[in-house]
């Protein structure tokens, strides 16, 4: 948490390495199931990927999110948050094969 701090005085919220470190972070905290712990960072960090408009890391993110939810046993949540990752994923599969 203290790199991230720093990261984000130095850098600020939106920069790519602080993004980077809040991710790694959340990920930490997930596969050691303080899920309390790794949903809020997920949330912060799909904000700014939203807000960045970095489509494929939103999906990354909400499918992230998405197995925090369905570990706890949130199901209903969990459903969504794949459905969300499915839609954001084929949105930027089509726009990669436009490109």
């Amino acid at each position: 948490m203290k790199a991230l701090k720093i990261r984000q005085t130095a850098l600020g919220l939106d920069h790519p390495s602080t993004a980077q470190t809040l991710s790694n972070l959340a990920n930490l905290f997930h596969i050691q199931c303080k899920y309390d712990q790794a949903e809020p960072l997920y949330k912060t960090l799909l904000e700014i990927r939203t807000r960045l408009g970095r489509h494929m890391h939103v999906a990354e993110v909400l499918n992230s999110l998405a197995e925090v939810y369905q570990d706890q046993g949130r199901y209903a949540e969990a459903e969504q948050h794949f459905w969300r990752h499915f839609q954001s994923f084929k949105k930027t599969s089509v726009q990669s094969m436009q490109a």
